[in-house]
């Protein structure tokens, strides 16, 4: 009723979804309202990838793309426009440029790609979140194999003809692991 009644007032209206639990039925009404915009969270194509880190079946979520797709042109519709965020991360970004390939025919109108938030890992604390961030940062990896995989999928995205952003400052990002190392 929420999102029923701020459509009344012609607000813009968008949602965040890893897709697990978005239905056909919850589909047509999203298109019937015009909801503006639904973000998916999609860190992989490989299935293992995706059930770690979203705990999320990536059949569905393709099974549900297709279907936003096919509903959309079968009643003839823009909205929801379909946004795509992925989390780069030292384990997962090989993957990138096979999901550029995998929603390339599925009507995705942008893909932004950011990254964990940077915390100083100190050994013995209990911070677990520095501790995923220390395990899993980008700076992990040698920095001209992270550059070549953003710009395969760049190169990919602009083909295919979906919008692109990367929020990642490289330069931060490796400083910030040298300062650590040292």
């Amino acid at each position: 009723s929420l999102v029923e009644r701020i459509k009344r007032y012609e607000c813009w209206t968008e949602g965040t979804t890893n897709g697990v639990v978005l239905d056909r039925s919850e589909v047509d009404w999203l298109i019937e309202m015009g909801y503006d915009q639904l973000v998916f969270s999609i860190d992989g194509v490989e299935p293992a990838t995706m059930q770690r880190l979203r705990g999320a079946d990536i059949e569905k979520i393709w099974d549900i793309l297709r279907y936003i797709r096919d509903r959309k042109k079968q009643w003839n519709s823009f909205k929801p426009q379909i946004v795509t965020g992925f989390i780069a991360q030292s384990d997962n970004l090989h993957e990138l440029p096979g999901l550029v390939r995998k929603l390339s025919d599925l009507n995705i109108s942008f893909l932004a790609i950011d990254t964990l938030h940077y915390r100083k890992y100190i050994p013995g604390t209990d911070d677990r979140y520095a501790m995923l961030y220390h395990d899993f940062a980008l700076a992990n990896l040698d920095r001209r194999r992270v550059e070549a995989l953003l710009e395969e999928a760049r190169l990919l995205a602009e083909k295919a003809n979906i919008g692109w952003g990367v929020y990642i400052d490289l330069d931060r990002f490796y400083r910030d692991a040298d300062e650590d190392a040292d």
